[in-house]
């Protein structure tokens, strides 16, 4: 897995968890929240993040962030649902 940070930003009811280099974003997850819900959108990653373990530090970003404040937690994206179903049992 590459070292990098994932950093977050949030607005009201959405947000994103990114990671940049020499600040450009090489890759993002967007979310949305309702009530106690996180709902994962879309997880992007740049090609020459691709295969790095970008993308799986994103959706660990977001479980982590939706567990620590109690909320539950699915996905829109096909692989964040693969990431919370393989490695956190949520379906």
């Amino acid at each position: 897995m590459m070292e990098v940070e994932v950093k977050h930003t949030q607005k009201d009811d959405e947000g994103r968890f990114f990671v940049e280099q020499s600040g450009k974003e090489l890759g993002y997850l967007d979310y949305t929240l309702d009530d106690r819900s996180m709902t994962i959108e879309h997880t992007v990653v740049e090609d020459e993040l691709k295969g790095t373990g970008a993308a799986r530090m994103l959706v660990d970003e977001a479980y982590r962030f939706a567990t620590e404040r109690q909320y539950s937690i699915a996905s829109n994206c096909e692989y964040g649902a693969h990431v919370l179903k393989k490695y956190y049992a949520i379906t």
